[in-house]
């Protein structure tokens, strides 16, 4: 296994993430039956196990246990992803992957045992959390968002965003987490939704689906296009997301209810 170590990861970083288009081709190959198929959808998503298991290093697991789990978590979701939803494969491995590593961390609790459901609570806490930031950074205010097209720059206006999503998350009722939970998921799925260039820009800019976050230069240079071009596809991108928004009737009180 160490002498296949430095390959692994010289593959891992060589193979880029498949684009949507060539995750669903291999993902119809893979349910009919293609072996190659099969082989090429998992290697060119290992560096998505590396990605991810590099965010829980300070959880202090061994970071080759975290790989070998998402390994097997990504063979996982191979097998079980359905090119007929409208899902990227990159996202569905990656909660399964996730979820993987989340067990070997709390295999890996200390000698204070705890109740294994007070465990399960606290990693779901984390992972909402780590995806409102996420969220906070895409998502914009209708009204109070201020965008400066030319420098590309965002001021006020996130406070209302930050009490709809967040509301003291790791403290609410089981029933108000999963409906942040969808809230958030439908966002992502609105994201997907945007024309390729749109999506991509905002995946790359606010790291999103397991990349890491790109500054407006390393995103205009990853993409072959401007600084400008950049800017204007993530301003037309958060304005339809606003759109989405309200066109679903979706604010705090909506989101948050009473209780």
């Amino acid at each position: 296994m160490r002498e296949d170590a430095p390959r692994y990861g010289y593959t891992a970083t060589r193979l880029p993430l498949l684009g949507r288009e060539q995750e669903q081709a291999y993902a119809q190959r893979v349910q009919a039956g293609d072996p190659q198929a099969r082989t090429a959808l998992i290697l060119h998503n290992l560096g998505l196990v590396i990605s991810i298991a590099k965010k829980y290093r300070r959880s202090g697991a061994l970071h080759a246990e975290l790989v070998a789990a998402g390994n097997l978590a990504l063979i996982r979701a191979v097998e079980k992803f359905d090119p007929a939803f409208d899902r990227r494969f990159s996202t569905y491995a990656t909660w399964w992957i996730r979820a993987a590593m989340e067990q070997i961390l709390d295999q890996q609790v200390s000698v204070v045992v705890r109740p294994r459901q007070l465990v399960l609570q606290q990693r779901r806490c984390q992972r909402l959390e780590a995806r409102r930031q996420q969220l906070l950074d895409v998502l914009p205010v209708p009204d109070s968002l201020q965008v400066s097209s030319q420098r590309g720059d965002y001021s006020g206006g996130l406070d209302t965003v930050a009490m709809m999503l967040d509301g003291g998350a790791c403290h609410a009722s089981p029933c108000r987490e999963l409906a942040r939970l969808r809230l958030q998921e439908k966002i992502e799925g609105w994201i997907r939704c945007l024309p390729a260039s749109q999506s991509r820009v905002l995946v790359l800019c606010f790291g999103l689906d397991g990349e890491d976050k790109h500054s407006l230069p390393a995103c205009a240079e990853r993409l072959g296009l401007s600084r400008q071009q950049v800017i204007q596809l993530r301003n037309r991108a958060l304005a339809a997301l606003r759109s989405a928004l309200g066109r679903h009737g979706l604010d705090r009180d909506t989101v948050l209810g009473d209780e």
